[in-house]
């Protein structure tokens, strides 16, 4: 193993284990948390923790005994950094949002209407097949796998693309043509294997730098490593059949999908097509937050404007990034710089096929009113629980006809077939 593969692979473990720790923090008071890991000697199940080792022991009949001053001592520590650390995340995290609540106070929500409904209805559904492909399935041509492909009767798969290598962190898909409808699909797919959670857990940041043109202008852009590196890796893999199709079909249009992980190569691919020439459709559904500020303002500018009108709808608006109440993935990672872009549409609602009144709009980018309504403790513990990240206007999760429910929409007439005039 060369030295930067070993490197890579420390990082991957230092990640883990940080990303574990903020999720017990989160997750339990202090209290609780102690009363998990401190478990008595005698015959009592024992949980370690690397970072509170605590024993519990009866002291009653030892309580001056060096033994139980040793153990008094561990436990104060343990519960006081244990304490001190749950409350300095919490802290935070009331800071952050008091600070969101100070800066977007002129935010809004508006009600989505029914074309955008059936739009983002129309798009996870297709986005949730992604999951029947490699590694663990095959979509077959011209569209046919174990889950609920038979919904899309008019679209023929082109290829699909999914990592070769052990050590290939790229996230999967499929390209797909809807020929009654003249769009071109190109569909990213969530995590679901331990390359796409290590890839996920690559917190670090890199400046973004353009793929194929001289057109992107962001100097201050950064980009979170481990969702820039699987896009790339996608992208590289893809490409070929991508250029082939934008070729044979010019007047389809384009479609940007995906969720989760593949809601973070979503939006670097939709700014990818932007940057060079194309009009895309870009929807992302869970996505995590994929750069720093500098590069949300520029995919607003890109698809909304030097003004943007976050809550405009219509068959002109461009870009959704859709969110669930009580989803994490769209509030981490949580600290500074990174930041979420605008264009969110928040599902006020716990199930699947959400009614359309559930359906909000929001302006601005990290609206107060939408997914960072609830406390990041609360998103943590709840929606866990719920299910929140897999669970939009459908599961994704599993690729079966049994539990996914039928697709009950279309795609709104006023998307279909766009000209494509770009160069990539």
């Amino acid at each position: 193993m060369c030295s930067n593969q070993i490197n890579q692979l420390a990082g991957f473990i230092l990640d883990l284990h940080l990303s574990i720790f903020v999720l017990l923090m989160l997750q339990y008071s202090s209290e609780t948390f102690l009363n998990r890991v401190v478990e008595g000697w005698s015959g009592a199940k024992g949980l370690e923790n690397p970072t509170c080792k605590v024993i519990k022991r009866s002291t009653r009949s030892r309580r001056n005994s060096p033994e139980s001053w040793t153990v008094s001592f561990s436990f104060f520590f343990a519960s006081s950094f244990c304490s001190f650390s749950c409350f300095a995340m919490l802290l935070s995290s009331l800071v952050l949002s008091a600070l969101s609540l100070v800066s977007v106070t002129a935010q809004n929500v508006v009600q989505a209407t029914q074309d955008t409904w059936d739009l983002i209805n129309y798009a996870e559904h297709l986005s949730s097949l992604a999951i029947c492909g490699e590694p663990y399935g095959v979509i077959y041509k011209p569209f046919q796998c174990a889950g609920r492909c038979s919904d899309f009767p008019d679209m023929e798969l082109i290829t699909q693309f999914t990592p070769q290598d052990p050590l290939d962190f790229s996230v999967s898909g499929f390209l797909a043509v809807d020929h009654k409808r003249k769009v071109f699909w190109h569909v990213f797919r969530g995590t679901a294997t331990l390359n796409n959670g290590l890839t996920d857990l690559r917190i670090k940041r890199q400046p973004l730098t353009s793929w194929n043109t001289a057109k992107m202008d962001c100097p201050d852009c950064q980009v979170h490593v481990g969702f820039l590196q699987a896009y790339n890796l996608a992208y590289s893999e893809a490409k070929g059949a991508m250029d082939d199709t934008f070729a044979k079909y010019p007047d389809y249009q384009v479609i940007v999908t995906g969720h989760s992980l593949g809601g973070a190569a979503t939006f670097l691919h939709g700014i990818n097509l932007k940057t060079s020439g194309y009009d895309p459709l870009v929807i992302t559904s869970g996505q995590p937050l994929t750069g720093n500020k500098a590069l949300a303002d520029y995919n607003d500018k890109l698809f909304f404007g030097d003004n943007p009108d976050f809550t405009h709808q219509g068959p002109d608006r461009r870009f959704y990034r859709v969110t669930h109440k009580e989803d994490i993935v769209p509030r981490i990672p949580f600290w500074t710089p990174y930041h979420q872009s605008g264009g969110e549409v928040y599902i006020d609602f716990p199930g699947i096929n959400p009614p359309v009144n559930t359906l909000k709009v929001c302006d601005g980018q990290q609206n107060p009113l939408c997914s960072f309504s609830t406390s990041l403790a609360s998103t943590a513990t709840q929606g866990i629980v719920e299910a929140a990240h897999l669970i939009y206007f459908t599961f994704f999760f599993l690729c079966s006809t049994l539990l996914y429910p039928p697709l009950n929409s279309d795609l709104p007439v006023g998307v279909w077939g766009k000209p494509l005039n770009g160069t990539i």
